[in-house]
């Protein structure tokens, strides 16, 4: 069996599931929803890596939501791998005027979750990665990796969002690219859909209230 490693851009996987006005949804094993998109007969998911921050500067409520929801996912044997999110200030113009607003940027995701992905091409961890995100901050990562190691297949897995949101460039990146009879390119895209979130659900006594 081939190995098979989940690395997953966790609030990107979330903000695209909560465009879908479904709450429900974001409940999510992502274990499970990884096993739709691996061959049973030849692969096993090795490991789940879920890069996350704490949103600290959220209301209560949210931010319990969040540790039970992380706590919940280790417990299925996921790997939570935590950033942070950092304050900043952003100018505007208001009626002539500059003013300045407080806002807070999630931090090291991107680079943990490209750590990760450089890791297992020069350990030789995995057979295979899957890559949840529409992120392209993430395909420098991708291209060295397979550079690295040329027996290191990557697929990136695209977030709940409309089919013309597809990252091409994630996808060039992970070599999922062919060509029609005619020499026309086009891109191999996966895509996570609705049903696949509606069978991969934590069941309803573990989703916080």
């Amino acid at each position: 069996m081939k190995k098979v490693s989940v690395l997953i851009d966790g609030f990107n996987l979330y903000h695209a599931i909560e465009k879908l006005n479904k709450p429900h949804l974001k409940w999510v094993n992502v274990v499970k929803l990884a096993e739709c998109f691996i061959d049973p007969l030849h692969e096993e998911i090795y490991r789940v890596l879920f890069f996350t921050a704490s949103p600290k500067h959220t209301p209560l409520k949210v931010q319990i939501k969040h540790e039970f929801y992380t706590k919940e996912l280790m417990q299925h044997g996921v790997q939570v791998v935590e950033g942070k999110f950092k304050q900043k200030f952003i100018d505007f113009r208001h009626n002539g005027e500059m003013h300045q607003k407080k806002t807070h940027e999630e931090k090291e995701t991107d680079v943990n979750l490209a750590l990760a992905i450089l890791e297992d091409a020069y350990e030789h961890i995995s057979d295979k990665l899957l890559v949840i995100t529409n992120d392209s901050d993430i395909s420098p990562a991708i291209r060295m990796a397979r550079k690295k190691n040329t027996n290191l297949k990557i697929n990136v897995i695209t977030p709940p969002f409309d089919i013309k949101r597809a990252n091409y460039d994630l996808m060039e990146a992970a070599g999922s690219v062919n060509r029609n009879k005619k020499g026309q390119v086009y891109f191999q895209t996966r895509f996570i859909k609705e049903i696949h979130l509606e069978r991969s659900l934590l069941p309803s006594e573990h989703v916080s209230p």
